[in-house]
């Protein structure tokens, strides 16, 4: 427990400090930092961003134009050896 403390120290420095309510709003953190997260308790909270829209499936690109400009003609490579 005691090097389990001294990584807490370190990763958030106000464990240490004199004040009781820095204190407490560290030991909250280091606390979030030690629970495993609960999915089922993060999806009715707030969307992580992986969900798939149903109406949209998976990688429709419906009403969205790929923005494709190419700056030269060349054969590519830029200014190289030589140019």
């Amino acid at each position: 427990k005691a090097l389990q403390f001294l990584y807490d120290a370190i990763q958030v420095p106000g464990l240490i400090s004199q004040d009781p309510g820095e204190r407490f709003m560290a030991e909250q953190m280091v606390n979030m930092m030690h629970t495993f997260p609960n999915p089922k308790l993060l999806e009715e909270t707030e969307p992580s961003g992986f969900a798939i829209d149903a109406e949209k499936g998976l990688g429709s690109r419906k009403g969205k134009k790929k923005n494709s400009k190419r700056k030269g003609k060349g054969a590519g490579g830029g200014r190289g050896f030589g140019s």
